[in-house]
C-alpha cells in the first residue's frame, strides 16, 4: 500500500471532491491509465474471500485439534474442579483471538480497500465519460 500512496490519484479516502475528479481528468494519459488498471485490480481482488475460507479451516482445525484437552469426563473434573472447565475454556478463546484478530483485521483492510476503489473506479470512469461526451462543453 505505500507504493500506491506515492501515485497520483490513488486516494486513502472516500472524498471524491470536484477538485479531485478535475485533477484525474486533466492528468497525463499514463497517469489515467496506471491509476484505472490499479483501481480495477484492487476492485476486482478475490482475496478477502479466500482469506476467509483459510480462517475457517484454521478454526475448524484448532477445535479439532483442541478437542481431546475438552473432551474431559464431567464427572470427574467439571464436578470435583470447575476451575479447569473454566480454565480451558479461557485458553482456547485465547488461542482463537490470538489467531483470529489478525487474519480479521487483514480482512478488513482489504475490504476497505476494495470500497474505496470501487468507488473511485466509478467517479473517474464517470467524469471521463462526462468530459468525452461533452467535449470541452463544461471544461
Amino acid at each position: 500500500m505505500s507504493r500506491e500512496k506515492h501515485l497520483p490519484h490513488i486516494h486513502d479516502d472516500l472524498d471524491v471532491t470536484r477538485t479531485r475528479l478535475d485533477a484525474f481528468a486533466v492528468a497525463t494519459r499514463a497517469e489515467q491509465t496506471t491509476a484505472l488498471a490499479l483501481l480495477r485490480a484492487q476492485a476486482a481482488d478475490e482475496s478477502t474471500s479466500a482469506k476467509l475460507g483459510l480462517t475457517s479451516i484454521l478454526i475448524a482445525t484448532m477445535l479439532v485439534v483442541l478437542a481431546p484437552l475438552l473432551a474431559f469426563d464431567v464427572d470427574d473434573h467439571v464436578r470435583g474442579n470447575p476451575v479447569f472447565a473454566g480454565l480451558a475454556a479461557v485458553v482456547v478463546s485465547v488461542i482463537l483471538v490470538i489467531f483470529l484478530v489478525p487474519a480479521m483485521v487483514d480482512v478488513a483492510r482489504d475490504q476497505n480497500r476494495r470500497e474505496r476503489a470501487t468507488v473511485w473506479l466509478g467517479a473517474f470512469q464517470d467524469e471521463l465519460a462526462r468530459r468525452h461526451l461533452f467535449s470541452g462543453a463544461f471544461r
